[in-house]
């Protein structure tokens, strides 16, 4: 039986996400591109779908949300380094809070921004 792997799952939900603000993207060929599969543990496909769904459906909710509680940030000229981790854990918290825990949620979307941002991002995001 194969673990699933939801940090993992995390990583590819960004990199899916930031090809998918360029142009529409075809899942079968996106994958064969960025997941080879030979790895200890798969992809958790059902929260995959669900929150890519919900990040692209909520967008506009997102950037209000964030803009409500971070005034100071123009989230919507933004690098997508700093704004899709806080899509992702802003979902997860907004959606998910029964099945992951807020601190969770926050330490992965800093550790997206660490491997897809630089340090400001990860400064940002946290």
């Amino acid at each position: 039986m194969s673990q699933f792997s939801r940090g993992r799952t995390r990583k590819f939900l960004y990199q899916m996400l930031y090809a998918s603000t360029f142009s529409k993207i075809n899942d079968e060929t996106f994958r064969e591109s960025f997941f080879s599969g030979i790895f200890d543990s798969e992809l958790d496909e059902e929260y995959l779908k669900t929150m890519f769904d919900l990040v692209v459906e909520n967008e506009q909710f997102l950037v209000e949300i964030i803009k409500m509680y971070a005034p100071r940030f123009d989230i919507e000229n933004m690098d997508l380094s700093y704004v899709l981790p806080i899509f992702i854990g802003a979902t997860e918290i907004l959606i998910f809070q029964e099945e992951i825990p807020v601190k969770v949620s926050i330490n992965e979307a800093v550790e997206i921004s660490k491997v897809y941002g630089d340090d400001s991002s990860r400064k940002m995001v946290n």
